[in-house]
């Protein structure tokens, strides 16, 4: 058995806090959160939410997904600071990591 998850990706459109309350009406029981839908400022009260409507994180997508550029992700150009920013991440997520495998590193927990 599993739990039935959604991925912000699908629903691009929509801000962090309508995929959370949409969600959890709809029953879905996780959420792989994508980092770049987070308000600069506002990321622990956002992913609070989470918790809060009884969704649990199921996996990241980090803002930087790759260390090399990509052709969907060109910028910025320099591994080191992909590096930095995919760092930046971890550190970000880094106190519930073992209940969010990140996307780079499917099922490691």
């Amino acid at each position: 058995m599993f739990r039935f998850g959604v991925s912000q990706f699908t629903t691009m459109p929509w801000d962090f806090e309508r995929d959370v309350k949409e969600y959890a009406a709809l029953g879905v029981e996780a959420i792989e959160v994508c980092e770049e839908k987070l308000a600069e400022g506002r990321a622990t009260e956002q992913l609070a939410l989470v918790g809060q409507s009884g969704l649990s994180i199921s996996s990241v997508q980090p803002e930087v997904r790759t260390i090399f550029p990509s052709r969907t992700q060109p910028e910025p150009k320099e591994p080191e600071e992909r590096a930095a920013r995919f760092r930046r991440t971890v550190e970000r997520f880094g106190g519930s990591r073992r209940a969010c495998p990140s996307s780079a590193t499917p099922g490691r927990r």
